[in-house]
């Protein structure tokens, strides 16, 4: 009960009130970091869940336009008779510019 308690206060204390965490001026840059699991969650005795690796970065240029350049890695299982699997592999790469069109003031609609 008292971690409850707690973690209902810390998600107040989060969630109320304004906070900009990225401001997007020109110059400023980003880096993403993802790690996730595919194919279902590990739990020590499944054998056919996947994961997946990637890393992002972004550049912001004025007028809140933006260019992207990142990859990511796939890993997961495939069934193969009674108990056997075939690993299969994904590498994605990837590379955009955000175009700034239409937004509202503060830029939370984009």
């Amino acid at each position: 009960m008292r971690k409850a308690i707690i973690l209902f206060a810390a998600m107040l204390a989060l969630f109320t009130g304004q906070a900009m965490a990225q401001r997007c001026l020109p110059g400023m840059s980003a880096v993403e970091v993802k790690a996730n699991m595919a194919d279902g969650f590990y739990t020590g005795n499944s054998r056919n869940c996947g994961y997946s690796f990637g890393v992002y970065y972004s550049v912001f240029k004025g007028n809140a336009n933006t260019w992207t350049f990142g990859g990511e890695y796939l890993q997961t299982y495939k069934r193969y008779g009674e108990k056997g699997r075939i690993p299969v592999a994904e590498f994605t790469g990837e590379v955009g510019y955000n175009l700034h069109l239409l937004s509202d003031y503060s830029q939370t609609f984009h």
